[in-house]
């Protein structure tokens, strides 16, 4: 069974993180409904599941889609789905 983005999050964000073998040019990109950074100072990507129960009464269960340990991330922000630059910022 496939998962599409909604099932993860509704945005975009973009994350820069240092020492991430995997990262695409040093980001990672996350679908999720929030970025939180705990006391730890970890980053945490969370969405919410979005489903029917049993009375066919619509849930959403709060869940954990990625962590990032404090010092292998720099800074997140909202991305566009274009391209993966801030939609926070104007060059203009």
């Amino acid at each position: 069974m496939s998962k599409t983005a909604s099932e993860y999050g509704g945005s975009y964000w973009r994350i820069e993180v240092t020492g991430v073998a995997y990262a695409q040019e040093g980001s990672l990109y996350v679908y999720a409904d929030d970025i939180r950074v705990d006391e730890t100072g970890a980053l945490i990507a969370i969405g919410h599941s979005r489903k029917r129960n049993a009375e066919n009464q619509p849930e959403e269960i709060e869940k954990i889609l990625c962590v990032i340990a404090p010092g292998y991330w720099v800074a997140f922000y909202a991305a566009a789905i274009t391209d993966g630059d801030p939609i926070c910022v104007d060059e203009d």
